[in-house]
Order: C-alpha cells, then structure tokens, then sequence
C-alpha cells in the first residue's frame, strides 16, 4: 500500500463560466494545474443570488449553467487530470459561503430559496445526501462565526492573494474554539490567469471522484499544504 502523501488536490477553484468574478475559463485553468502537476481540481464555483442575477435570473437555467461549467473543464482536461463538482455557496447570514463537496445538479433542483438558508438547514439538508460542508474562509472580514454543530469543518488555508483572509487566526479559531474533531482544509481560491495554484490537500492515492474525495475528507487521510 502507497503511504506517501504526494497526489495534490486543490479544494477551491472559480472558472469563468460560472463565476462572474472569475476572468479564466475552465479549459485554461485546468491546463495550469496539470502542467503543475495536480492530481486533481475541484471546481467551486459561487453559487449565489448575485451570480444567479448575473447569469439571467432564472434559478434552473443557472443551476444547468453552473454544472455545466466543471463538466466542460473535465472534458478539456481529456483524462489528464480528475476535475470534480464542488460549490462554493452564499447562505445566510450575508457574507457568509460553504464549500459543499459530493453536490450533484439533482441536489439542486427545485430549491431556489437555497440562498436564504441558514446554515442548521444548510447543513442539514446537504449531510442527509452524505455532502461535506466547510466554511469558507472563515476569518475573512465580514464573515459570521456560526455554530460549530453546523458545519464539518473550515477552510484555515484560503491562498487568494486579492483577500486577507486571516489564515492563522482561522486556524486558531479552528483548533481551539471551532469545535473538536473537525475537517480542516486548504485551497488556492483560484480565479484568474494570474493565479498560481498553490494549496490544497495531500493524499497517498489519486482523488479520481466526489465520493472518494467525501470519504477521504470524513476519515482525515489526508494532508493540507502550502506551496
């Protein structure tokens, strides 16, 4: 059995088909993290009701929009590398947003009222279907402290060199009051050409599907990094 942390995942990943605040298509942004050799991306783009607004307004042609956008960066990475479906979705309280991992497009439908939730029935609602749900960077300026209970875990890596986002007072906060036992994550934030990927996890074997990734997450067999 392979016991070295050496396959690289990044958690966190904007493309421009889905988030407006992105200015690189999918097909660019998984091109760099293949020539830095990535084993895999996760595709997060901002599910929101500012992006929802900026892509029409009608919450099910946004939902197709936004799966759409990881499926057409995985057909551009041809096999290269494993592109898998996250979200990065703004709930309530306002500035708040959760990395939800293992989210299909069925999960979606029919719920537009999704972005007035708050995190109890995010969290809920999201861990029935065997989802993963991180805050995102947590000690970003505006960001709520919300309750431990609601969330598995806290990005206490965000490496978006546009934000401070308080990396260490997050990972305080995480160990020390975030509650024990939680998941603990890194990830580039990318967004732009000019973004190099430089966080993510670790793992002793290529993370190559969003069910694998969930489990992995849940059973802490996994490493965060920095580069």
């Amino acid at each position: 059995m392979n016991t070295e942390y050496k396959y690289k995942t990044d958690l966190h990943c904007h493309t421009s088909e889905a988030s407006d605040c992105a200015s690189e298509c999918g097909a660019d942004t998984v091109e760099k993290y293949i020539r830095l050799g990535y084993s895999s991306v996760v595709i997060t783009n901002h599910f929101s009701r500012n992006h929802l607004n900026s892509f029409g307004g009608e919450y099910e042609a946004f939902a197709d929009r936004f799966f759409e956008a990881a499926s057409a960066a995985r057909r551009a990475a041809g096999g290269r590398i494993n592109v898998l479906t996250g979200m990065e979705l703004k709930a309530q309280p306002h500035y708040n947003e959760y990395l939800i991992y293992g989210v299909t497009r069925e999960m979606m439908a029919g719920i537009p009222d999704v972005f007035t939730w708050y995190i109890d029935r995010v969290h809920e609602y999201f861990a029935e279907q065997g989802c993963v749900v991180i805050q995102s960077h947590p000690m970003r300026y505006g960001i709520t402290n919300v309750e431990p209970e609601f969330l598995d875990g806290y990005e206490i890596l965000n490496a978006h060199t546009a934000w401070n986002s308080h990396n260490d007072v997050a990972e305080l906060w995480a160990r020390e009051v975030g509650g024990e036992g939680k998941i603990l994550t890194a990830g580039t934030d990318h967004h732009d050409p000019d973004n190099i990927p430089t966080a993510g996890i670790l793992t002793t074997e290529p993370i190559v599907s969003s069910s694998q990734l969930t489990e992995t997450l849940k059973s802490g067999r996994f490493k965060i990094f920095s580069e």
